[in-house]
């Protein structure tokens, strides 16, 4: 399962506060960032999957060891954070997800913005600064579409978005919730909304495409031969590129050490 598609598709990983507490300013302004938090204790994230957990928790630990993370993890996270602001319930600090998930949050005005002052005070790069400061882009997602070589030729691979709407892959392509809810709405704020809802109708409805809630999940259904295209971040699919040149290099190795046992049997 080691193919790209031409044409990768780029969304970054925002990282935004929810429900403002108030900002502080002067002199000391990290200290006394650092001295709150350390007084709270903890910080609550919401995001989506573990694969966006376990390295952001691993990040905040090693730079701030103080700090206790907690994440919950939400296919749903969208949704769960407009509808914990409208119950009157603010039981997240950081919401982390990508634009699309984003928006609507930002839309309904539940984040608050970062300041210049607390961007330059922590070296944050301004270009990170999104939607009027209300978010940073922590890290960019890349899109892949996978296949497994063992069924799918080369040459047989889709090239375009519109390639995978044609009937070879009724029932043979999968993805997890979030990457590929994510992937085609990324994709409609470069091709249009109009755009987006058609293919993500021709992707339910003609292509009967399956979804999971978690990208481990969708990887285990193509190596297990149920499905044969897998809609991916990039890193799943180097890890198996990687995974499938060291078991290559494995049996070489092996080989090389069984041949003069084999030939001497000969003999």
């Amino acid at each position: 399962m080691r193919r790209w598609l031409r044409g990768a598709l780029w969304t970054s990983f925002l990282v935004a506060v929810l429900f403002p507490r108030g900002a502080a300013t002067g002199p000391s302004l990290r200290e006394r960032i650092c001295e709150a938090a350390q007084k709270e204790g903890v910080v609550h994230i919401l995001t989506n999957v573990r694969e966006v957990a376990d390295p952001l928790e691993k990040a905040l630990n090693g730079r701030f060891p103080w700090l206790r993370v907690r994440t919950v993890t939400d296919v749903a996270a969208p949704t769960r954070a407009v509808a914990e602001a409208q119950a009157g319930r603010h039981e997240h600090d950081v919401f982390a997800y990508s634009l699309p998930g984003i928006l609507p949050a930002y839309e309904r005005g539940l984040l608050v913005s970062f300041s210049d002052s607390e961007i330059q005070t922590f070296g944050i790069h301004p270009g990170a600064r999104l939607l009027g400061g209300a978010v940073l882009s922590g890290w960019t997602f890349v899109h892949t579409i996978a296949h497994d070589t063992r069924r799918v030729r080369s040459e047989e691979a889709p090239r375009r978005w519109e390639d995978l709407l044609t009937p070879r892959w009724r029932g043979r392509l999968v993805g997890s919730i979030s990457a590929l809810t994510n992937g085609v709405a990324a994709v409609g704020l470069l091709l249009g909304e109009a755009w987006a809802f058609d293919f993500v109708r021709k992707l339910r409805d003609e292509v009967k495409v399956t979804l999971t809630p978690s990208p481990t999940l969708a990887l285990q259904l193509v190596l297990q031969g149920e499905k044969d295209l897998l809609w991916s971040g990039i890193e799943t699919t180097l890890e198996r590129q990687e995974r499938a040149v060291e078991s290559a290099r494995r049996r070489l190795e092996l080989y090389g050490r069984l041949l003069p046992v084999l030939q001497g049997q000969v003999r």
